[in-house]
């Protein structure tokens, strides 16, 4: 499991609408224990031999060992470069191996390493034929029984030509690796859209082109590998989930209860806000996603270079057919960024919000996975309340965090451990537990 230190503000329903379905609420109890130290942000923990705490800080690039009281701390991966313990240039995920073991991509060696139950480095591993540690380095990344990881596909391309329009897939693939026979193979599909096309515009110049737009909130799909190796797709359209079951059976389950909420339009243009703050910080960034959901507005004056190199560095320009000024536009995308991003129309906006979120779902070490909706009736004061799931498909309880906490790993016998601080001062880790069932 790869958790991620991500505070959200529950959002708490009327008290006259009540929960679909009659799940049990459960108050997680107090810590504890708390962490003395403080870390920037969790990118996944590791409960290993003796109660220990391996615990991966990207906020700070350091991988850390923390005693069973975590009452204190030692540095195993460390920030600073051109060591031999060191971590890495960017944020990277660790990674739950088979046992008590975990895996970490070194971007500079690439290879994988494996930390061994000690939380020591014991080994490393080569990338499949001709892949990079990159497969390994995404959020969410996790292992099946038989230690094939499992993480998801991101590689979009420029757009294509879709009915009348120009668009981009709205889903990409969970692959699987087997690290034995170096074979990667596609074990399902992922709702995620992103961005939405407008109907095709005729510029001054008589180019063709195609917007753009950020749908702040778009219906996704998440995942999760449960402890006994069932692989579940939690579909954010309805709010159920479909499982690969480790023999390969494919089974669904029903829709579970939600507590729908209607948007007005005030909270609507305030999510279409932060949406255009979030893509302008992508584009300063020169991130990928800022780039296709921006590529073809500003002077469109002049014609298109067709046939020049990629905005990004790479790909040729293509050459002729019906579309070759989309896809000029498209690689030579820089030149016709707008300022500013572009986010779809209010009234286009969906009326309510969607069940989850982007890393909604979390497995735990007892057979269950653990789903942050969006909104909560159960949330009194604006704390986070979760949907734990069994193998089955049941929405069996909802656990009510203390105010302030998030999750961000979990231990076998229902040991739950929250992050508790903000950003500037650092977060204490917390460790908690449920009765398991």
């Amino acid at each position: 499991m790869t958790a991620r230190i991500f505070f959200l503000v529950a959002l708490v329903m009327p008290c006259g609408l009540v929960a679909q379905g009659n799940v049990p609420v459960i108050n997680l109890p107090a810590a504890m224990a708390t962490s003395v130290e403080t870390v920037g942000a969790v990118l996944g923990l590791r409960q290993i031999e003796a109660g220990k705490l391996l615990v991966n800080d990207g906020g700070r690039r350091q991988i850390r060992l923390f005693d069973a009281s975590l009452g204190m701390s030692t540095i195993v991966l460390d920030s600073t470069p051109g060591l031999s313990n060191s971590y890495g240039p960017r944020p990277t995920p660790l990674v739950p191996y088979l046992g008590d073991s975990s895996l970490f991509a070194d971007r500079k060696s690439k290879t994988v390493l494996v930390f061994d139950a000690k939380g020591r480095v014991a080994r490393s591993m080569a990338a499949p034929a001709g892949q990079d540690v990159s497969w390994i380095a995404g959020p969410s990344s996790n292992v099946d029984t038989k230690g094939r990881l499992i993480f998801l596909g991101t590689a979009r391309g420029m757009p294509y030509k879709k009915g009348t329009g120009t668009g981009f897939p709205d889903s990409v693939p969970l692959l699987r690796v087997d690290f034995d026979t170096r074979r990667i193979d596609t074990v399902g599909m992922i709702n995620r859209p992103l961005a939405r096309a407008t109907a095709p515009t005729r510029a001054p110049n008589g180019v063709t082109f195609t917007m753009f737009g950020i749908d702040p909130l778009r219906t996704v799909d998440e995942w999760s590998v449960l402890s006994d190796g069932s692989l579940a797709f939690v579909r954010g359209q309805d709010y159920h989930i479909d499982w690969v079951r480790p023999d390969g059976a494919k089974v669904s389950s029903p829709k579970m209860p939600f507590d729908w909420k209607r948007l007005t339009d005030e909270e609507k243009q305030k999510l279409a806000d932060s949406a255009r703050v979030a893509q302008n910080e992508a584009l300063a960034n020169d991130k990928f996603e800022s780039e296709v959901t921006m590529m073809t507005r500003g002077d469109l004056t002049a014609p298109p270079e067709g046939g020049g190199k990629s905005g990004r560095g790479g790909s040729s320009g293509g050459g002729g057919g019906e579309d070759a000024n989309v896809r000029a536009l498209s690689e030579n995308g820089r030149g016709y960024q707008p300022r500013t991003a572009e986010v779809i129309p209010l009234s286009e906006i969906s009326d309510y919000y969607p069940p989850i979120r982007l890393g909604a779902a979390m497995p735990d070490l007892d057979g269950h996975v653990w789903i942050l909706p969006t909104t909560s009736a159960q949330s009194q004061h604006g704390e986070l309340v979760y949907d734990v799931v069994n193998a089955s498909g049941e929405l069996f309880q909802r656990v009510r965090l203390p105010l302030g906490r998030s999750i961000i790993g979990f231990a076998r016998g229902g040991i739950v451990y929250m992050a508790a601080g903000d950003r500037k001062n650092g977060f204490h880790i917390e460790r908690s537990a449920l009765a398991t069932k």
